[in-house]
């Protein structure tokens, strides 16, 4: 098991590519303001929604393959490919017609154009990267994401030097995606060398098709769900309302790395114990599941109780509206933080099925409830939907899940979650009289952190179990649901 490992080299890797990308999101937002900002929110918007269609779901399916037989079939993944390409020119044709049937402005059309193009070469290369995860080597993949966003960041940043606009700035993202894409063939021709072995699975490539259905459903509702809200202010709000919100919306999507780095570093054990140590599996997922809650429930208060000040710090005081939007919006990060275990633990089982179609009502209700709350409410209302919507999804999440392992096991030790985070709020509320709201954040989240170590909220012995050296300890029956 190399759970912590995995997640070592995904965290890493994982800060690298946010820090980059959110240098890009503020380099930008200073640069341009909020209106021109606007236009790359609503062009990265679009692309998102549609972005994991390129995929076709089949980057989850190979990595759940090859960790679950060991084998990396070169009829397999010749047959992923195929259709990659298939199914990325049959999508970049009609996202390009849906972008232009839209009716934009010329250089949004142009930009969405561009940054689809740069989405669709990336496509490409997270095939062969999901060789490195399905063999556990995330460092691979890993360091192919952080360099995406590097040469990125810094195509971009020479570009508006040179008094560039949009959507001359979405050229960067082609080149770079172009020589990652290289890259990743180059490594995963080199370190695994059996991909192009002579072993035959046998699938026939509808076949690979259908299995991976489910799994391109749910990524492509999930890119819909996180990216429709900004389409739908577009058209019924202004660019400048769109800028607003997304500032606020890359705020919360900052401090998902240990969300993402946790649950993926999971995902390939999850899917290789699965049929033979569900005890195990449950017993991680439990831990995976409170240590993100531990982490998101004070964070979320601490950033809404000086939201403001956060998005004037960041972004500057054009963005100041972002803030009110932003008291809304953080305590998404709560389901967004649970709902990434429960998810990847899911589709590692074999339960895509129920992600996906969990994905389709979630996306259709967030839609209805924009439709109902933007008139009235702008971005507050679309903050309001995705909350909504979010909490739904991880409900119904936790009680499918349920049925297969067990509820999780939270409730008997919730008391030692809930007493360090009523701690770190009264200390919050006290502390912002007298000092900073820098220094006031920081002294609360110790005082939460002391706490949470005073009750034995967090212990040594569960982070061993991530390491694969369990303690002596007592165990719990799973419920397998079989």
């Amino acid at each position: 098991m190399k759970i912590i490992r995995n997640f070592s080299f995904l965290t890493l890797s994982q800060a690298g590519e946010k820090v980059i990308n959110f240098l890009l999101i503020v380099i930008l937002a200073r640069f341009l303001g909020v209106e021109e900002y606007g236009v790359y929110a609503i062009a990265v918007s679009f692309v998102g929604m549609f972005g994991n269609l390129f995929d076709g779901g089949l980057n989850f399916l190979l990595t759940r393959e090859i960790a679950s037989s060991g084998k990396n079939d070169a009829i397999f993944f010749r047959q992923a490919l195929l259709l990659k390409i298939i199914i990325g020119a049959i999508v970049f044709a009609g996202l390009s017609v849906a972008a232009i049937s839209m009716q934009y402005d010329a250089r949004v059309v142009y930009s969405i154009i561009l940054f689809a193009t740069a989405t669709l070469i990336i496509s490409f290369s997270n095939a062969f990267r999901a060789v490195f995860v399905g063999r556990e080597r995330m460092e691979f993949d890993g360091g192919m994401t952080v360099l995406y966003r590097f040469l990125a960041l810094a195509g971009v940043f020479f570009l508006l030097l040179a008094g560039m606009s949009f959507p001359h700035l979405m050229l960067p993202y082609i080149i770079s995606a172009l020589i990652v894409l290289i890259l990743s063939y180059y490594f995963q021709a080199r370190m695994f060398p059996a991909v192009r072995s002579s072993e035959y699975l046998n699938i026939k490539k509808i076949e690979l098709f259908k299995q991976a259905m489910p799994f391109a459903i749910g990524a492509v509702m999930s890119e819909v769900y996180f990216n429709v809200d900004s389409v739908m202010l577009s058209k019924l709000s202004d660019i400048k309302t769109v800028g607003n919100y997304n500032a606020a919306y890359r705020l919360v999507f900052a401090g998902l790395l240990l969300a993402n780095g946790l649950s993926l570093a999971a995902y390939p054990y999850f899917a290789k114990a699965w049929k033979e140590d569900k005890y195990n599996v449950y017993k991680i997922f439990n831990l995976i599941f409170k240590l993100l809650l531990v982490i998101s429930l004070p964070v979320s208060f601490i950033v809404a109780f000086f939201a403001n000040n956060v998005t004037v710090f960041v972004f500057g005081s054009k963005f100041y509206e972002s803030g009110h939007i932003l008291q809304i919006l953080i305590w998404t990060l709560i389901p967004l933080y649970l709902y990434h275990i429960t998810g990847r633990t899911l589709e590692a089982i074999g339960e895509q099925r129920f992600v996906a179609k969990t994905m389709v009502v979630s996306v259709v209700g967030n839609i209805i409830l924009n439709t109902i709350l933007i008139p009235s409410f702008g971005a507050k209302g679309a903050a309001i939907a995705t909350l909504i919507s979010t909490s739904f999804i991880l409900l119904a999440h936790l009680l499918f899940i349920s049925k297969k392992l067990g509820f999780p096991q939270i409730l008997d030790t919730i008391y030692k979650i809930i007493l360090p985070f009523l701690g770190c709020a009264a200390a919050l509320v006290i502390a912002d009289k007298y000092w900073t709201w820098q220094v006031a954040a920081i002294f609360s989240f110790l005082v939460y952190i002391f706490l949470l170590y005073l009750l034995n909220g967090v212990t040594a012995n569960e982070f061993d179990v991530l390491r694969g050296r369990e303690r002596q300890g007592s165990e719990v029956r799973v419920k397998t649901g079989e």
